[in-house]
């Protein structure tokens, strides 16, 4: 970016699901360097490593590079995303529904049909059906 010749951009790869930067030889004497940035290859992750570039490619410009860890520490910050929900009538059998689901391409068939098969019969049974009703169920101890 800082650069007129394109082998002294840093170049970000991919490695099993995760960002690396690959650095350019000239700042490392000769030497092929890549860094493992432990982010994951999403939007998210891709933004923040944009931004660690950003700033390498700067501070080396200046002739200002800095010790690995300063950018790993200052840029590595996990983006959080939380989706509050203040209605607390989702259902205990949807949300089971709905986390087995998202996991059955990793689950073994006879795991799902014995094991968490076994597990939304017990959630069929259960009388209450709300997480709003969840306070309750701290004392219900058999079924009726």
């Amino acid at each position: 970016m800082y650069s007129k010749d394109t082998e002294e951009r840093i170049t970000l790869t991919i490695h099993e699901g995760l960002i690396c930067l690959l650095l350019p030889e000239q700042w490392n004497n000769g030497k092929q360097v890549t860094l493992a940035l432990g982010l994951p290859d999403n939007p998210s992750g891709r933004r923040q490593a944009q931004l660690i570039v950003q700033e390498m490619e700067l501070d080396y410009a200046k002739g200002q590079l800095k010790e690995w860890e300063h950018y790993q520490k200052a840029n590595n910050k996990p983006e959080v995303t939380l989706e509050v929900t203040s209605n607390l009538e989702v259902e205990f059998l949807r949300l089971w529904d709905e986390f087995i689901n998202s996991y059955r391409t990793q689950i073994e068939e006879t795991s799902l049909i014995f094991t968490y098969n076994r597990a939304r019969n017990h959630i069929i049974k259960n009388p209450y059906k709300l997480f709003s009703q969840a306070s309750e169920m701290l004392y219900l101890r058999t079924y009726p």
